[in-house]
C-alpha cells in the first residue's frame, strides 16, 4: 500500500494491478468523446484479454484468443484512429488493401498518432480509459474547541484522529488565523 516506495516489481516480487475503468467507443475518438486513449502495449493487452479477446477464437485454433500471446504492433498511423484498437477479420472484408501480417490473428495495435483524422467505428472499436472519478468533497467540519493543556479526554471531548477531518479542522480554524 505503500505507493511512494521506491521498489519495482519483478519476477520475486509480482505486482497485482487492477485495470482501470475503461469503455468500447465507436464514434468519433476517444478524446471526442471525454475519454483518454490508451497509448500503452501493456494495458492495451490487458483490455483486449478483459473484455474482447477472453470469448473469440479468431484463428480458428481452438484457443480464447486471450491465453496466446498474440502480437500487438505499436504504430504510428494516420489511416487508423488514435490509441488502442482490436484488429478484427472483419477489416478484411471492409478494406480490400489490409494486409494482414504473417503472424495472423488475433492481434491489436496501439496507434500513438493522437494527431490522426481516422475515426473509431463498429470496425475499428477504440478501448478508451474512463476519466477517474472525482475526488470525493471534503469531510463537514464538526464542532471542535483548541485546548493547549493536557489532553482532550482529560476535558470530556472526543480526539480527531482521521487525517481529513484534521486537515478540515487544521485549515477552517487553527491555519486560516495565522500568518
Amino acid at each position: 500500500t505503500n505507493l511512494d516506495s521506491p521498489a519495482y516489481c519483478s519476477e520475486s516480487f509480482p505486482c497485482f494491478c487492477k485495470i482501470p475503468d475503461y469503455v468500447v467507443v465507436e464514434e468519433g475518438t476517444c478524446g471526442s468523446n471525454g475519454y483518454a486513449d490508451i497509448l500503452g502495449e501493456p494495458l492495451c493487452r490487458a483490455v483486449m484479454n478483459n473484455g474482447y479477446y477472453n470469448t473469440r477464437d479468431q484463428n480458428s485454433n481452438g484457443k480464447i484468443d486471450s491465453t496466446e500471446m498474440y502480437p500487438n504492433p505499436v504504430i504510428d498511423s494516420t489511416g487508423t484512429p488514435p490509441g488502442c484498437w482490436p484488429v478484427d477479420p472483419i477489416v478484411q472484408e471492409l478494406d480490400p488493401n489490409f494486409v494482414v501480417p504473417d503472424f495472423g490473428f488475433p492481434f491489436a495495435c496501439v496507434n500513438t498518432n493522437l494527431h490522426s483524422p481516422a475515426y473509431c467505428s463498429e470496425s475499428f472499436p477504440c478501448f478508451c480509459l474512463k476519466p477517474p472519478p472525482p475526488p470525493p468533497p471534503p469531510p463537514p467540519v464538526p464542532p471542535y474547541v483548541v485546548i493547549k493543556m493536557g489532553n482532550c479526554a482529560k476535558y470530556g471531548f472526543e480526539d480527531i484522529v482521521d487525517e481529513p477531518t484534521c486537515r478540515a479542522v487544521m485549515n477552517n480554524g487553527y491555519y486560516n488565523t495565522r500568518d
